[in-house]
């Protein structure tokens, strides 16, 4: 388990998720379930049209593969734009969003 986590909507959205989950517990009157989650990749824009997506395990230390180049950017601008598509589902169909659990 992860005693920190970087800064990142790879973080952030996992996390508000389940504050959302703990506080609908909550409200029901039954216990939350402890905060899990693992990373799968982590994405940089290099400027340009260019990126680097880099595929991880789940304790945030990187696999062997990793996408670069303009290849590397489509792939970077897809997951930003999903990550607004999978917040507008969330708000729509509470419990949707779901990630990695981790190690």
């Amino acid at each position: 388990m992860h005693t920190s986590f970087r800064a990142a909507c790879a973080t952030a959205l996992p996390m508000g998720a389940h504050v959302a989950d703990i506080i609908t517990a909550r409200r029901e009157g039954q216990p939350g379930k402890p905060f899990r989650m693992g990373y799968v990749l982590q994405c940089t824009d290099l400027g340009s049209g260019r990126g680097r997506v880099q595929f991880l395990h789940p304790d945030d230390t990187e696999r062997a593969l990793a996408i670069d180049g303009r290849a590397g950017g489509l792939v970077k601008e897809t997951i930003c734009r999903m990550t607004v598509r999978w917040l507008s589902q969330e708000r729509d169909r509470a419990g949707r969003y779901s990630w990695p659990a981790g190690a």
